[in-house]
């Protein structure tokens, strides 16, 4: 990723204005000719997911089975808590991700493979506070984003040549076309501003911390190249936006950078260390780019939303600029949102 793309990157993120526009409207949405509900808002959807990563050469890195159901609860939407004025004011949103059923291939993998991988699952704890309501005041456009997310899946490593692949002090020997499937778990801690002066534009920054474990490819320990199980690490801030377009579509863009990041595999050495021990600093940027299409403002009035989503995770070498990870994630859902 170039320099020009990220500074075109950054000034998208800031000249639109912040991801959390159609989120608030959906929130908003639930229950507003609806009768007396218990549970709150739910949305149940379906989605299709891939990853591609070119972090290890000289082999084919893919997803398989991320098809995916979704599931998402607004419990301040329930009509008992519309007078419990701190629910109100919090606005907690809670999203868990599963591969339905015995056929998902993400299960199959991890039945085959060691007991402690899993296949897909994610969960995501969302708080949208608004400062000013929570301590008895009117109710503001000003939120304080929390965010907490966790995502673990299975990746398919097929080697074209023959590899070493080393985790937990142990190497085995992967023949050219010999496969290896590898738990992969990503965290996120998010905390930010948000605002949104007009329905459908929004802006947000915060801060960002992820803790991301994949398998990549490197010499940094061994002779020859090996295939380990890296750890990355990354703390720093976030710029977003969103607007509308048409009354029902609303787009979001979010850049995440800092330079300050680590990439280590083997217990701690960095993938960046040189022959004589000296490490380059490293860079992380990530681009996320969400789209929500709402049926319900369409002709069709279905209750129901058209969701895309594309991320980009990068880690680079700051002074070589060589790239250590480069993940890219595409989704496409169809959502449908009730009350119980």
């Amino acid at each position: 990723m170039t320099r020009k793309a990220s500074a075109i990157a950054l000034a998208a993120a800031i000249l639109s204005s912040g991801a959390l526009a159609q989120e608030q409207d959906q929130r908003a949405s639930f229950g507003d000719d609806a009768s007396y509900n218990y549970f709150g808002g739910v949305s149940v959807g379906y989605k299709y997911q891939e990853l591609e990563a070119d972090t290890i050469r000289d082999a084919y890195v893919k997803t398989v089975g991320l098809n995916i159901l979704q599931f998402e609860w607004f419990p301040e939407q329930a009509t008992w808590m519309q007078n419990v004025s701190w629910l109100a004011a919090v606005r907690p949103k809670l999203s868990y991700e599963m591969t339905p059923g015995d056929s998902a291939e993400q299960d199959e993998i991890a039945q085959a493979s060691d007991s402690e991988k899993e296949g897909w699952t994610r969960f995501v704890a969302d708080l949208s506070i608004d400062p000013f309501q929570l301590f008895g005041g009117e109710k503001t456009n000003h939120r304080i984003d929390i965010n907490y997310d966790v995502q673990t899946f299975l990746i398919t490593v097929q080697a074209t040549r023959d590899y070493f692949y080393v985790e937990d002090n142990d190497a085995k020997l992967l023949t050219a076309g010999d496969k290896i499937d590898v738990n992969t778990t990503f965290k996120e801690a998010v905390i930010g501003y948000s605002n949104e002066p007009s329905p459908g534009q929004s802006f947000m920054m915060g801060l960002f911390s992820v803790d991301y474990e994949k398998p990549v490819s490197s010499d940094v320990s061994t002779p020859i190249e090996a295939i380990y199980k890296g750890e990355f690490e990354a703390t720093g801030l976030y710029l977003g936006g969103s607007l509308r377009f048409f009354g029902n579509l609303d787009v979001s863009l979010r850049y995440d950078f800092t330079f300050d990041a680590e990439a280590n595999v083997d217990g701690g050495k960095s993938l960046t260390r040189d022959e004589f021990g000296i490490e380059d600093s490293i860079e992380y940027e990530s681009y996320t780019l969400n789209a929500v299409y709402d049926l319900s403002k369409t002709r069709v009035k279905l209750p129901m939303e058209l969701r895309f989503n594309y991320t980009q995770r990068q880690f680079d070498a700051f002074v070589e600029g060589s790239t250590l990870n480069d993940d890219r994630i595409f989704g496409v859902s169809l959502v449908g949102s009730f009350t119980l």
